[in-house]
């Protein structure tokens, strides 16, 4: 039987592209889009996807919690930091099916899956109120794993010391919203009713660097980053900083000291990675 998706943030630049990989090279799978706004062409270019009509803030209208419900694989690429949104997708994913009744064999238990998108922002260096941190510009030698839970949660979660320096991350909310949701997956898969049907979350966490390269969607083909460092590189219209004098920086800048590093990754070697977390789910 074909796997059910259902998708959000399928006009932007990284969920539409996730879209259009995923109907490209399965276009026998059933796919839900959340959409507040349809494209001119969209259902011309994806004539079988249904269209739920919604935002963020309506997950609990019928036609939509039935979607979620319905399907195996959520691919939430919209609002990383809307935290309501995320409590509702886990909770549709969570329902049931109705119980049976006692002469009837109980189903086993139904596995679907979470895919969430998040960014490396989480990982932004010396968020902190101590002055004596490194400043900005200041490299930071430490090396992060997406192997390592202790790495992973030391991102996100506070410290139990009692820190009062410690500032939330960007995507902190959202990514402990994630981590609750598997420690208790983790915490229910060892108890017996688990054996007798219901359904089992399993998540994961996207965390993608800057992107470059055009989008494959029907709507937003460029990143947010590049275009705006062009942008504060160039003098003249369109350039500046946003307080409307139109005037630019006018060449390549760096922060402080400039020996801090970012990472990069083009979108297309992205979706590759989707492609296949989404198969093996």
């Amino acid at each position: 039987m074909a796997p059910k998706i259902f998708l959000t943030g399928a006009t932007g630049y990284i969920g539409g592209s996730v879209f259009h990989t995923l109907y490209t090279a399965h276009p026998d799978w059933s796919y839900t889009v959340l959409l507040r706004t349809v494209p001119p062409s969209f259902s011309d270019l994806y004539p079988a996807a249904t269209i739920v009509r919604g935002d963020y803030d309506s997950l609990d209208a019928p036609a939509t919690a039935a979607a979620i419900s319905d399907a195996d694989v959520v691919v939430h690429t919209g609002n990383s930091d809307h935290a309501p949104s995320l409590r509702a997708l886990l909770q549709g994913l969570k329902k049931s099916p109705p119980p049976q009744p006692p002469s009837t064999p109980q189903k086993p238990t139904t596995t679907k899956y979470l895919i969430h998108l998040s960014g490396t922002g989480i990982l932004s260096d010396y968020r902190t109120s101590d002055p004596s941190a490194p400043p900005p510009g200041t490299l930071n030698p430490r090396t992060y794993s997406d192997v390592s839970l202790a790495d992973n949660t030391a991102i996100f979660l506070p410290p139990n010391d009692g820190s009062s320096d410690w500032i939330d991350p960007l995507h902190g909310e959202t990514e402990r919203i994630v981590y609750e949701a598997w420690r208790r997956e983790e915490e229910e898969a060892t108890k017996e009713s688990k054996a007798n049907g219901g359904v089992r979350v399993r998540t994961a966490i996207m965390r993608p660097p800057d992107i470059y390269g055009r989008g494959l969607g029907v709507a937003r083909k460029t990143s947010a980053y590049v275009p705006l460092y062009v942008r504060e590189i160039l003098q003249g219209e369109g350039g500046g900083d946003g307080d409307g004098d139109g005037e630019g920086i006018g060449a390549a800048f760096f922060v402080g000291e400039g020996q801090n590093m970012r990472g990069w990754v083009h979108l297309e070697d992205l979706m590759g990675l989707y492609l296949k977390l989404v198969e093996r789910a």
